[in-house]
């Protein structure tokens, strides 16, 4: 070896490539959930058409074969990303709907989750990035939609469960839903409010969202 020549260590792409067999089920979902959070990164970075997935496996000490047996492309990568960045969000919040606590309470407990999730740095960048992009590429604003579908269908059915009988249609618990929710953050100009004002106030908007969703709620309690 030539001396002075300095040589950095070749760390192997990934443990997949090297070694026959398959890969474990725990390893498999450490190294997707390796890949999705760098992924996240870049996404948020460079934006979804410039985002580069050569440079995912490469972060993510991964092959792009490896990228492409998680996902076939980069718009599957983008819906993985989103999913696995609300995935907690759904969970929880399907926990509070199945609490049998005052309506008040529960609905409460699923703004402070769904206004709590909006405000995370990662989210709030994800989600001004699908709207940024969306004219360019309307498939981020059909997973944005099915993301918020995920949320409503669930409080919809609850908010149908507490109404007076007969006072409300599918459809319009669903839309009640929907309303809430947009309540919450109010519309498109919640998001140009500055994070830490929109944080001073959270439990105003909280408490001024309930005291009017409920005014015009047909609850059965």
């Amino acid at each position: 070896m030539a001396e002075g020549m300095n040589i950095s260590p070749v760390l192997p792409p990934d443990d997949q490539d090297i070694r026959p067999g398959p890969v474990s089920t725990k390893r498999a979902k450490e190294r997707t959930s390796r890949v999705l959070d760098v992924a996240l990164e870049e996404f948020i970075k460079h934006g979804y058409d410039r985002a580069n997935l050569g440079e995912v496996a490469r972060r993510s000490r991964v092959s792009k074969r490896t990228i492409y047996q998680i996902c076939a492309d980069k718009r599957e990568l983008f819906v993985m990303v989103a999913r696995n960045s609300m995935s907690g969000l759904h969970a929880a919040i399907d926990f509070e709907l199945h609490n049998e606590r005052p309506i008040r309470d529960v609905l409460r407990s699923v703004a402070e989750l769904w206004m709590g999730s909006l405000v995370e740095t990662p989210i709030r960048s994800l989600t001004w990035l699908i709207v940024s992009e969306v004219s360019r590429f309307p498939e981020l604003g059909e997973m944005a939609l099915t993301h918020i579908r995920h949320l409503r269908s669930p409080l919809g059915q609850y908010l149908l469960s507490k109404a007076t009988p007969g006072a409300l249609t599918e459809e319009r618990a669903s839309r009640m839903a929907d309303h809430f929710l947009t309540m919450l953050m109010g519309g498109i100009t919640g998001y140009f409010v500055p994070i830490e004002d929109f944080l001073a106030d959270r439990e105003q908007r909280i408490e001024s969202a309930l005291d009017t969703f409920l005014l015009a709620f047909p609850v059965n309690e």
